[in-house]
């Protein structure tokens, strides 16, 4: 990946989206955080956001016009 984007409003989690965190933090990725700081490695994120639609804004504006149309309307939710 080239961006990844991670969201800690889930509480149950096995902890594999953390494994991922780190693998795109030592291949100094784009780390995008959505949601609370959850532990020091999250910290370590290049922006974070309260929500997904301020996270697409920043990147819509960060990365246009190499960021693809189609993330634009994804939701998580």
């Amino acid at each position: 990946c080239d961006i990844l984007v991670l969201f800690t409003d889930d509480v149950h989690s096995a902890g594999g989206r953390y494994v991922e965190w780190g693998m795109a933090l030592a291949q100094a990725k784009w780390c995008l955080l959505v949601g609370e700081t959850t532990n020091v490695f999250t910290t370590l994120a290049d922006q974070r956001f309260n929500t997904w639609e301020e996270c697409v804004e920043w990147m819509t504006t960060k990365f246009q016009p190499q960021l693809p149309e189609l993330l634009l309307p994804l939701n998580p939710q």
